[in-house]
């Protein structure tokens, strides 16, 4: 009898144990089994600071898109919000490509543009090319607004200098003034018109008027060259009576 509850009470002890470890055992799965609520609230944050911040640096936010995509229970505990995340960082890696290509390409151009404060026609307008072409494909990267101011400068620049066409309308009228100047003697002040001309001009950029002036200013060297010889072979009339200063005679009156 004795030995009966004896049994009675170990069966009921390892009972009562296996109750509490099967009980431990469900609050410790429980304790460590995800809580959709939680990561749901956590990924929408997420979700959110990217969306806010992603104008200033798209190539970190990124990066940060594609370390919550790395994360399992995102996608098994809230994925609805890790579909959404998939759209976003597909944006996101478009623009960091874009930025990333614009980073190699823009700023040796805005260092040249910042370089050639002076540029001539020629330069300035190659530069506008370059930047408008920048412009088209990176506007939208970091380096849209650097873009646009330098190609501000730019149109400004362009408007102060002349275009060819001004450029041969004045060579046009310096040659008529030079030309008037030679022949009335003044080969001198002829000279000098084309020297201010060349260095209102600045570099020539234009094969062809260079080629113009270095044979307009040979040849208005060559009639000076031509004046200077007559006047040295000019022979000398013979002095009338009287030139010396002297009174001429008068005539005998028979």
């Amino acid at each position: 009898m004795g030995r009966n509850r004896s049994l009675q009470a170990t069966s009921l002890w390892i009972a009562s144990i296996g109750i509490a470890l099967g009980v431990g055992t469900l609050a410790v799965v429980k304790s460590i089994q995800p809580d959709p609520e939680a990561l749901q609230a956590e990924l929408r944050a997420k979700l959110a600071a990217i969306e806010r911040d992603s104008p200033g640096d798209p190539i970190g936010q990124d990066q940060n898109a594609e370390e919550l995509l790395a994360v399992d229970s995102y996608r098994d505990y809230a994925l609805g919000l890790y579909r959404r995340l998939e759209r976003l960082h597909g944006r996101l890696h478009e623009r960091a490509t874009l930025q990333r290509e614009a980073v190699r390409e823009v700023p040796p151009v805005l260092k040249r543009l910042r370089a050639a404060g002076g540029a001539d026609r020629r330069e300035a307008e190659e530069l506008w090319d370059r930047v408008q072409s920048l412009l088209s494909r990176y506007s939208e990267s970091s380096f849209g607004p650097a873009l646009t101011r330098e190609r501000d400068l730019l149109r400004d620049r362009l408007a102060t200098l002349p275009s060819p066409g001004d450029r041969l309308r004045e060579w046009v009228e310096v040659t008529r003034k030079a030309r008037a100047l030679s022949q009335k003697g003044d080969h001198a002040g002829a000279l000098r018109l084309v020297q201010e001309f060349e260095d209102r001009l600045g570099t020539v950029d234009d094969p062809g008027l260079a080629r113009q002036i270095s044979e307009f200013r040979a040849s208005l060297a060559r009639a000076a060259e031509t004046a200077a010889r007559r006047g040295i072979e000019m022979p000398q009339e013979p002095r009338q009576a009287g030139s010396s200063g002297e009174p001429a005679a008068s005539p005998r009156r028979p």
